[in-house]
């Protein structure tokens, strides 16, 4: 078994979180969905929620893999993920 697809599918996830966290904090920040950061000295604001970069590399992440492996699994656990999510 080749790890190449592995690590193919973990830089894509690294890269996507890497590049779309910043434009939703952004994004969230101009929207005014902020809340205070309790564990600051300061009155230092948070952007929340913070998950949909999160959802979006994992979900490009399993789908890069599904297309190297062809694999059912792996399009049984992106299922799952996607209805964890909404939940």
């Amino acid at each position: 078994m080749s790890f190449v697809p592995a690590v193919i599918a973990s830089a894509i996830a690294f890269v996507a979180t890497y590049l779309l966290t910043p434009m939703l904090i952004r994004y969230l920040n101009k929207q005014g969905m902020v809340v205070k950061d309790y564990h600051k000295p300061n009155d230092g604001q948070v952007a929340r929620p913070g998950g949909p970069s999160i959802i979006v590399a994992i979900l490009a992440a399993e789908i890069a893999l599904f297309v190297f492996t062809m694999s059912n699994g792996i399009l049984a656990i992106l299922l799952c993920t996607v209805i964890a999510f909404f939940i």
